[in-house]
């Protein structure tokens, strides 16, 4: 796995643990992914047990993510884990790398 898609599995992980809950619509819309890349990320993460997805019987479109306690130790972290996200995008945001 790509350092990117590690960043943004964490990122994925940030954003569900400050909603508690949140749709798939949702997640798209505040990570600016497309429904692709965002099911790679729910799907991995689900994989990984990380996340719990609960669809409702009547609309399967409609899934609410959840964060298992695994991926709430890591979402406890979350101020370390911002701190080191910072500096690794940092360069990149100064052009200075890639």
């Amino acid at each position: 796995m790509k350092k990117s898609e590690k960043l943004l599995q964490l990122q994925t992980i940030f954003e569900i643990g400050k909603a508690k809950a949140i749709t798939l619509s949702e997640l798209e819309n505040i990570l600016e992914l497309d429904k692709k890349n965002m099911s790679r990320v729910i799907n991995n993460l689900a994989f990984n047990g990380l996340i719990i997805r609960s669809m409702k019987p009547e609309d399967r479109k409609y899934v609410k993510i959840i964060l298992t306690n695994k991926a709430k130790k890591i979402y406890e972290q979350k101020d370390q884990l911002s701190k080191i996200i910072d500096n690794v995008n940092e360069p990149v945001k100064k052009n200075e790398c890639c």
